[in-house]
């Protein structure tokens, strides 16, 4: 049985009383009240994946920022980035020293486009493209040279940097400056591209079925009439040929026995080689339709100015295809309009008429 007495009942009170207030000392020298009216000085809220839009006024260190949907685009600060769809900017784009896009004038320069990959920190001064800045919109492959390389890959196609050539027949070909032979592509009218790939005066091989009158460019003169093609004089005095016999008339001849015929047969005149010596009755009706010589009122010098005055011994006399006899030929005179035959041996004028 425990015995208790009053002396044991005090000293167990005294402890429980001296227990109690050390306790609460301990527990009031802890807690601190708050600092200020709530929410004031309270911790910053903590960068969360929830939904809701969260704001932030200091700085965030990343080495690289990756898409939540599809880690292959990233953005590196200090490196490359992959990013997909537009990229809008509103401001310049610099690569630190010069500015490569003026986002005031909204034009870009134009240097930056040669290089592959857009690498806009390739050296400068080795480009020849820094003279101005070029409308974004307005730029195309047809504003940079033929062969120079641009943008991602892309290749320029202006010809004007070629040096052989003319404009019109020029064309950029995988990068190299090539040259069109034949067709009119971008000459003038009436002007194709030769063999040289330039351009010279060429008209269609119908022309003059729609066509009558002069044309006149440079040393190249023709007349229409009759639904033929006429050439200027041709200067220098030919002779008929096969004097003392007779062989027919020389329309066709590729024979050089048969000079006047000869002549036209071989011509390449106009951009043509299918010219021939007309008959006396062709020839006629050239008179009837440019006229005689000027001494006798008429204008044909006015489209040729060799027709009465080539270095032949009768200048304003022109051979025909027509055969006389095997002494003579007949001819043309532009001075009077006449027809008479003459010696075949003699050296006249010669002008070829094509179809």
């Amino acid at each position: 049985m425990f015995n208790f007495n009053t002396k044991s009942l005090a000293l167990v009170v005294s402890l429980l009383i001296v227990s109690s207030i050390s306790g609460y000392l301990v527990y009031a020298s802890v807690w601190l009240g708050p600092p200020g009216i709530a929410p004031g000085n309270n911790v910053s809220q903590p960068i969360n994946i929830g939904t809701t839009d969260q704001d932030k006024t200091g700085r965030i260190s990343a080495v690289e920022f990756y898409d939540a949907d599809d880690s292959s685009f990233y953005i590196n600060p200090s490196g490359n980035s992959s990013i997909s769809g537009e990229l809008t900017i509103g401001g310049d784009i610099s690569d630190g020293s010069k500015t490569i896009y003026d986002s005031t004038s909204g034009r870009l320069d134009y240097s930056v486009l040669p290089y592959e990959k857009g690498d806009l920190t390739s050296d400068w001064a080795s480009n020849s493209y820094t003279s101005g800045y070029y409308d974004v919109s307005n730029i195309t492959v047809t504003a940079i040279a033929c062969g120079t390389s641009f943008g991602r890959g892309q290749t320029g196609t202006n010809t004007d940097s070629c040096v052989a050539g003319d404009k019109g027949c020029r064309h950029c070909d995988s990068g190299v400056c090539v040259y069109y032979t034949s067709g009119q592509h971008g000459c003038a009218t009436n002007y194709e591209c030769n063999a040289s790939g330039s351009c010279v005066f060429q008209l269609s091989s119908d022309y003059c079925s729609a066509h009558s009158g002069a044309v006149t460019e440079g040393a190249d003169n023709i007349f229409c009439g009759d639904n033929l093609m006429w050439s200027t004089t041709l200067a220098a005095g030919y002779q008929w040929g096969h004097y003392g016999a007779v062989v027919g008339n020389c329309t066709s001849s590729s024979d050089s026995s048969y000079p006047a015929c000869y002549a036209c047969n071989t011509l390449d005149y106009a951009g043509f080689t299918d010219w021939y010596l007309p008959s006396k009755d062709v020839l006629l009706a050239i008179v009837g339709d440019i006229g005689l010589c000027p001494a006798n009122g008429g204008t044909c010098d006015n489209w040729d100015s060799l027709c009465c005055t080539s270095s032949a011994p009768f200048p304003s006399y022109y051979w025909s295809s027509t055969e006389y006899i095997s002494l003579l030929a007949w001819h043309v005179g532009f001075g009077y309009g006449g027809a008479p035959n003459y010696y075949k041996n003699s050296s006249f004028s010669v002008r070829c008429v094509r179809p």
